[in-house]
């Protein structure tokens, strides 16, 4: 009814408008004939993009799904709330048994063996393996075995053999688990040229039972020697790991997380004083001994130059580190230039801090100590792969 009388009121002025409507839309006529080919066209293609985008999104979607869904465990059919989801994407899809996905498991794990073992057969004259003993969240002890091998047409092939709980540490328990992974995937011992171990003393005497060359670990052994130099900063590096901030958590085995660390430190330093000057100068004296508390581990400015130095010190072995952590290239023949470019850059590091430059002294004698004697292999490997 209002809208009606308003009409009634106003009906000069819509008929005024109507016409001036009328009169744009005939002037426009011609322009929008001229190009309805042209839109149609965009419009088209537009339609055709969006139902790309729309699939591709799709297909992230399925791919995020069933990488989620692997990681469940395999009881996770047996949940209802995962059946009905199921049954409302196909409600023609039967969910299995615990026990038959087990049977596929095991049916797929002893098809990838003999596919694996007829790969190593036909595509390698000699292997050589790498081992790693580590230890779980529960304390057991597992014992990872990966095979490595070079083609005639100079194709690398890496495949991990086995991951097995391993009982004891000892030399002769892991001659006996690695034994028997051979044999499993039908390796001849004679065929193993090399075994790559870390510097543990029972993993050397496993492989020296073995009788194979043993070729140690460069990233461990850069570990170990950048480790030693961070011990004479110990309650520095304590400090830093005391920062409000728990993004980064340092790891016992890794020193790289103990340099991230240090790299957040001094990216957050003036958010770190702005915060204690903040807290320091507030009216309420429960927030003010926040100040305080931040004062007990609150790095002074001449720590701060230091954990710069650091930095600059520690900076090419997290290159040449996570370098070494690759696995598709082969590594051994730029150990010996990569070595004498780690050494090359302490000796010219010219810090002003006396613990700078006792950490950087500490790290290049170990460095020097432990690859005093470079192996042959190495050096043939820079040879052959300069």
């Amino acid at each position: 009814i209002k809208e009606s009388t308003m009409e009634n009121l106003y009906s000069d002025k819509f008929d005024s408008l109507s016409d001036n409507n009328n009169e744009e839309r005939n002037s426009s006529n011609n322009e929008e004939l001229a190009s309805t080919s042209t839109s149609t066209s965009k419009l088209i293609l537009l339609n055709n993009q969006e139902e790309e985008v729309e699939k591709e999104s799709l297909a992230n979607k399925s791919v995020k799904v069933h990488q989620q869904t692997i990681q469940q465990p395999i009881h996770l059919v047996e949940i209802d709330d995962f059946k009905l989801l199921l049954k409302k994407f196909d409600p023609r899809f039967k969910m299995p048994c615990v026990n038959t996905i087990k049977m596929i498991i095991f049916d797929s794990y002893n098809s990838a063996v003999k596919q694996i073992i007829d790969l190593i057969s036909r595509t390698s004259d000699t292997v050589s393996l790498t081992f790693d003993i580590w230890s779980s969240c529960a304390h057991d002890s597992y014992l990872g075995i990966t095979c490595h091998w070079l083609t005639d047409s100079f194709e690398l092939y890496e495949i991990v053999l086995e991951i097995g709980e391993l009982d004891d540490h000892c030399a002769d328990d892991i001659v006996e688990s690695v034994n028997s992974v051979l044999d499993k995937f039908n390796i001849n011992h004679k065929k193993v040229f090399s075994i790559t171990t870390d510097n543990g003393a029972n993993v050397k005497s496993a492989v020296q039972k073995m009788d194979v060359t043993n070729i140690k670990c460069a990233e461990h052994t850069l570990q170990l020697s950048v480790n030693l130099g961070l011990k004479e900063i110990d309650r520095l590096i304590s400090k830093c790991l005391k920062e409000p901030l728990d993004v980064i958590k340092d790891v016992d085995t890794r020193w790289n997380s103990t340099f991230y660390s240090i790299e957040r430190l001094v990216s957050l330093k003036p958010a770190i004083i702005q915060l204690h000057s903040t807290l320091n100068n507030h009216t309420v004296r429960k927030i003010r001994r926040g100040a305080e508390m931040m004062s007990s581990f609150l790095s002074s400015e001449n720590e701060f130059e230091l954990l710069n130095e650091l930095i600059v010190i520690l900076s090419p072995f997290d290159k040449a580190t996570q370098f070494l952590s690759g696995s598709e290239y082969l590594i051994l023949g730029f150990m010996t230039s990569m070595l004498e470019e780690l050494t090359r850059q302490l000796r010219q590091f010219t810090g002003q801090s006396y613990k700078a430059i006792l950490v950087k002294d500490t790290i290049l004698n170990n460095l020097v100590e432990r690859w005093e004697d470079p192996s042959e292999i190495g050096l043939c490997c820079s040879f052959l792969d300069p």
